[in-house]
């Protein structure tokens, strides 16, 4: 019985076979030459839940500009944005709440310094629990207004640095990102002592990174952001 969900499959140089969900839902496989497409499917109906999930979640978030009333991600969850009651700023389990009165222009902001405040907490101790659990030591975590990159790392200082969009990601995926900055402190290029290090720590690494890809669709979709 062939695989039920339609893809597109890319020979690549390469060992192993990936799984891409692109920004209109469709699914994306690149495996290698020397394998069939009976092992291919065998291995897609292992993950048909997850493709199933994230397919459904490319196409049921907004991709329009933030008012109130759009639902946007966080953490990995979409919630609506509405003004708070008193312009008591915060995010509840449905809603980000960013005061009243604001222009199209202003909202994106305060959104974004609601997600910088929040991320300030929650990826700092994020970081702080992974960095005990693998054994490195971090000096100091920042989150910031980057746009092309999740994370970064400088080595020489111990200092880890986040995009606010991280925040707008499920938590798991969250931890594959800490985990990738955190191995930069063990080897600071992408070598394949880096990777073999990210898979030591987080074994389905490549499966949460797989779900990056969907908010970088999202976000490149969006307007004013």
């Amino acid at each position: 019985m062939s695989f039920p969900i339609p893809y597109t499959l890319i020979r690549a140089k390469r060992k192993t076979i990936g799984i891409r969900i692109l920004k209109d839902g469709s699914l994306e496989v690149r495996a290698p030459r020397y394998v069939s497409v009976a092992e291919i499917e065998k291995v897609l109906c292992t993950r048909e839940n997850w493709i199933t999930e994230h397919q459904n979640r490319v196409r049921t978030m907004e991709r329009t500009k933030w008012q109130y009333g759009t639902e946007i991600p966080y953490l990995g969850t979409l919630r609506t944005i509405v003004p708070a009651v008193g312009n008591r700023v915060g995010v509840s389990d449905t809603e980000i709440q960013i005061p009243e009165g604001l222009s199209d222009a202003e909202i994106p902001k305060a959104v974004i310094a609601l997600y910088i405040k929040t991320g300030k907490s929650y990826l700092t101790a994020e970081t702080n629990r992974l960095a005990e659990k693998y054994g490195v030591t971090v000096r100091s975590v920042t989150v910031n207004h980057a746009a092309k990159r999740w994370g970064s790392c400088t080595v020489q200082t111990g200092r880890i640095h986040y995009s606010w969009r991280l925040m707008c990601v499920p938590q798991k995926t969250i931890e594959y990102v800490i985990t990738h900055e955190l191995a930069h402190l063990r080897h600071p290029d992408h070598s394949p002592a880096f990777w073999q290090q990210v898979e030591n720590w987080l074994a389905d690494y490549e499966e949460r990174r797989a779900v990056l890809r969907e908010y970088e669709n999202y976000f490149n979709s969006l307007e004013g952001i």
